[in-house]
């Protein structure tokens, strides 16, 4: 594969995302492949991301995204650059050719650690065998129009995890039909008040969409309410975010601290910044409120998850 490959075609407002190290994919640049530090850190000898709680290895993860540009929230803590989202998506990929695309990129954009003196052999020969996609990367998955026909398809010779903000309740009942292997839903605020500063989402009604997908988790065999936790946001309230979790009783509930990145600096301070003493005292609040139970940490990446009591032993999928 020819890197000419990312650049043809590619319009100029995607350029300095492409510098960066996304991969835009198919005829339509709208869904994108970009190696996650922990994938690299892994192959590299280092410690695995926090996912190989579920099974999942590092080396074999495509970190991806069916719509690059579109999302209906501008969280104050997201990392990407908030100013060039579209709401809507009237212009996407084939999931073929998303599914084939983002195998090929992710392959290409591990060939320069190849040869490096650093990466352990196995771990890169692993690399070019991925088994795993996080449909995670940056914008809103659920404003895809084909989610569950990609979901469908990745999960014949993949796994699959979708990570979701809630708000597009009608794709997400669709989505309960072709089952990816695990649903997130961004769990960061307590009620429509916080969720309206936090995600900064201008439809009225999204919190009220929010809690009908969470209510929709029930048709789903492995969820999880993902937390992203700041200082003076949202590191709080841990009553009423225990209630909800007792609500809707996902799977997980995953714990994790904010990080200042990207686009979020300019949005917030540093000092907002959780240490992992202070995410795992939280944590222990949501025990000592719910039913939930600490099953796993990972001080990296600052991040505890708590298992519903009957999926204790089945975090591996």
């Amino acid at each position: 594969m020819q890197v000419e490959r990312y650049k043809v075609g590619l319009p100029s407002r995607l350029v300095p995302l492409r510098k960066a190290g996304y991969a835009f994919l198919g005829e339509k640049k709208q869904a994108a492949v970009k190696i996650c530090y922990w994938t690299k850190k892994y192959i590299k000898g280092g410690e695995a991301c926090y996912k190989q709680a579920y099974g999942i290895n590092s080396a074999q993860c495509i970190q991806m995204t069916p719509n690059a540009e579109y999302c209906n929230n501008n969280c104050v803590y997201c990392w990407r650059e908030i100013g060039r989202f579209k709401k809507s998506m009237h212009d996407y990929e084939d999931p073929d050719v998303i599914i084939e695309e983002s195998v090929k990129a992710q392959k290409y954009l591990l060939q320069g650690l190849k040869g490096s003196q650093h990466a352990v052999k196995e771990r890169w020969l692993e690399s070019q065998n991925p088994r795993h996609f996080s449909i995670s990367l940056m914008g809103e998955p659920t404003l895809y129009p084909l989610l569950p026909e990609l979901v469908k398809k990745i999960n014949k010779n993949y796994s699959s995890f979708v990570v979701s903000n809630g708000t597009q309740p009608e794709m997400i009942e669709r989505l309960s039909s072709t089952q990816p292997t695990q649903l997130y839903l961004s769990f960061n605020a307590w009620d429509a008040n916080s969720f309206a500063f936090i995600s900064r989402n201008k439809n009225p009604n999204a919190w009220n969409a929010f809690i009908e997908s969470a209510r929709l988790l029930e048709r789903f065999k492995r969820t999880v309410f993902r937390m992203t936790l700041a200082k003076k946001l949202n590191l709080q309230n841990s009553d009423k975010f225990a209630e909800l979790i007792e609500k809707f009783q996902p799977s997980f509930v995953e714990v994790k601290a904010w990080f200042p990145l990207g686009s979020s600096r300019s949005r917030m301070n540093p000092s907002q910044e959780p240490s992992f003493e202070e995410i795992s005292a939280f944590a222990f609040e949501l025990e000592k409120l719910s039913s939930f139970e600490r099953v796993f940490t990972h001080k990296a990446s600052k991040v505890v998850i708590l298992a519903r009591k009957d999926m204790k032993n089945k975090m591996k999928f």
